[in-house]
Order: C-alpha cells, then sequence, then structure tokens
C-alpha cells in the first residue's frame, strides 16, 4: 500500500494527521534525505538563471538509506512524464518526472533485473535520454524500394535525412507533421519500419497523452500525439534534440524550486 503524504488534499484531516506525525518521524530518521533536498533546492534556485543547455545536476541516492529513499519519494512524486532508456550494455532505466517539473527520479536495473543506481536529476530532460543514442547516422541507412501501395514514403524519407545529416546541437528541431500530409496507413507503416525502432521510449501524460519514441536512426524521433481516448490526433516526426514536448522550459526550474521549498516546510 503506498504511504499517505501529508500534502494529500483528498485526505480527511485525521488521515493528514497521521501521514503528517508519520512524515515528522521520518524526517528524523532521514536527515541524508533532507540534506540532499536542500542541495536539490540550491541547485534550482541557481538553474532558473543558467543557459538552457547546462548540464544536469545529478544527486546519487547510492548513500541514501531505505528510509531516506522512501522520504524522497514521498517529497518528490510523480509528474506527467515517464519511459525508459534501453542502454547498450543491456541495462535499463526508468524515467519518471517528478511533480515538479525538470526534476527526474532514475533508476537503472541490470539486465536480469537488479536494481544498479538509483539517482535524481535536475535539467530539462535527464542526460540518459539526451545521450543514448541508436548509434546509427542518417548517412549509413540504405533503404530499400518503398513498398507497392505507398505514395509520399520515399521523399518524407529523404526530407528527414537530409535534415538529420545536416542538423546541428543546440538548433530548433525539424518537425514533419505527417497528419497534413497525404499519406496512407502504407506510408506509415513503411516510414516506421524504414527509421526501426530506437533506445528511448516517453510518454507525456495529461489531458490525452503524447508518446515520443527514439527511432533507430540518430536524432530522429517519433512524436504522436493521443487524445482521452487513446486515438492518434496528430502523428510528427523530428529531427533534432530531445523534443521540446518533454523538456522543461527554464521558467520551470523557478517554479520547482518555490514548490519545492513548500513541501519541504510541510515535512519540518
Amino acid at each position: 500500500m503506498t504511504a499517505l503524504s501529508p500534502l494529500d488534499g483528498a485526505a480527511s484531516p485525521s488521515d493528514r494527521a497521521r501521514a503528517l506525525a508519520a512524515a515528522e518521524a521520518l524526517v528524523e530518521r532521514a536527515p541524508d534525505a533532507l540534506a540532499l533536498v536542500e542541495a536539490l533546492l540550491t541547485d534550482l534556485r541557481a538553474r532558473a538563471t543558467r543557459p538552457a543547455d547546462t548540464a544536469p545536476g545529478v544527486f546519487d541516492l547510492a548513500t541514501i538509506g531505505a528510509e531516506g529513499v522512501t522520504l524522497l519519494d514521498q517529497i518528490l512524486g510523480a509528474g506527467e512524464v515517464s519511459g525508459q532508456v534501453r542502454e547498450p550494455d543491456g541495462n535499463v532505466v526508468a524515467v519518471q518526472e517528478s511533480v515538479l517539473t525538470g526534476v527526474w527520479r532514475l533508476h537503472r536495473r541490470g539486465p536480469d533485473g537488479a536494481s544498479r543506481a538509483r539517482w535524481i536529476e535536475a535539467g530539462p530532460v535527464p542526460g540518459v535520454v539526451s545521450t543514448t543514442r541508436p548509434g546509427r547516422p542518417a548517412g549509413d541507412l540504405r533503404p530499400g524500394d518503398a513498398a507497392a501501395g505507398t505514395m509520399a514514403a520515399r521523399p518524407i524519407l529523404t526530407e528527414i535525412m537530409d535534415r538529420a545529416a545536416a542538423h546541428e546541437p543546440g538548433r530548433p528541431n525539424h518537425v514533419v507533421t505527417l497528419s497534413l500530409l497525404p499519406v496512407n496507413a502504407a506510408d506509415l507503416s513503411w516510414l516506421r519500419r524504414t527509421l526501426g525502432d530506437g533506445p528511448v521510449a516517453l510518454r507525456v501524460q495529461g489531458y490525452g497523452a503524447c508518446d515520443i519514441d527514439a527511432t533507430g536512426v540518430d536524432g530522429v524521433w517519433s512524436v504522436r500525439f493521443l487524445n482521452a481516448s487513446g486515438t492518434v490526433i496528430l502523428d510528427t516526426l523530428e529531427v533534432g534534440g530531445v523534443p521540446a514536448a518533454a523538456t522543461a522550459a527554464p521558467e520551470d526550474f523557478e517554479d520547482a524550486a518555490d514548490r519545492l521549498a513548500e513541501i519541504r516546510d510541510a515535512y519540518l
């Protein structure tokens, strides 16, 4: 059963009082977690004024005890973005944004499922998401003939490959909105088979959802927006860095710092 948070507005007053007492006791037993929260708060306040390409702040949980990890899980909670990254060595990293935009919880497991590492990051997107690539540059793609029944798949692929080969880090992503082009099911199927699957899969959950998947070509992403019924309403391919739908904006860090301070104070 998930521990009740003292910040749960849906709980009854008596339940919240019990949760607050339990949280206060947990804080006393986990000073290492509280110290990490203070370090995270300092990072967020500084990050609000730094360039967007500043490296993420990384906070290793290796020295945090089990009760400290429990406390951090309660404080940070779960936000809208989640997913996983499959690393070349077979490890899988679970990615979960916290309730604070731009603060991420990460958990690496080995091929056998055993826990390898847990850590927290502050940044637009976790480093493992932006740096793990398929290892197949656009220039290495050798597509065969387009399948029977396709109409526009080949010119779309040519545009994607040209843009991917020419893209420079830091430049805006190039977006191809498939939903607005004269494509059919055969086009979409051939494009996805040709591009292949990549190592990163993210979902942004809100009213509806957005699925963001790396393809098997470096710097090429599939971004699909779904309505509340799960139907795709906008289907795109993006060339460049991690799509903006999954990233925190610079102004988010100041808001995250303010909210983290409020949450910390509620636990003290």
